[in-house]
């Protein structure tokens, strides 16, 4: 692993790019088997820049170690909840075709960004 950061680190310098270790974090991914046999603290001691995390953020969509999706759907599902409530809250002042245009871009900025990574989930997990 530290060979592996080391050699970005290095390509980064070399491309006039900084990484920021407060902003880089890495994950591994696998069964739950496998990540508990990984060694944390040698990890940590062997690490450049970045820290070992649990759920990353990438572009958006949050994955998590086993690959489950279980943080990114109840992400979605609560932040989709607020705005839905905020919606509710000014729809008397709009138009009915004003509303169902809002609605429809929140379904399409916000349900339907990135839902490819939802492909395979069991049915409980999209539901």
């Amino acid at each position: 692993m530290h060979c592996a950061l080391e050699t970005v680190h290095d390509w980064m310098s070399a491309n006039r790019l900084r990484l920021n270790p407060s902003k880089s974090q890495f994950i591994w991914f696998g069964t739950t088997r496998a990540r508990c046999r990984i060694d944390k603290n040698a990890l940590a001691s062997a690490s450049l820049t970045g820290q070992s995390c649990n759920v990353v953020r990438d572009l958006g969509v949050l994955l998590d170690g086993g690959l489950t999706m279980a943080d990114h759907v109840s992400h979605i599902a609560r932040i989709s909840y607020y705005e839905l409530r905020q919606i509710r809250v000014i729809r008397r002042t709009l138009s009915l075709s004003a509303a169902a245009v809002l609605v429809h871009s929140f379904v399409l900025t916000r349900l339907d960004y990135c839902n490819g990574v939802l492909l395979g989930l069991p049915e409980f997990r999209l539901h």
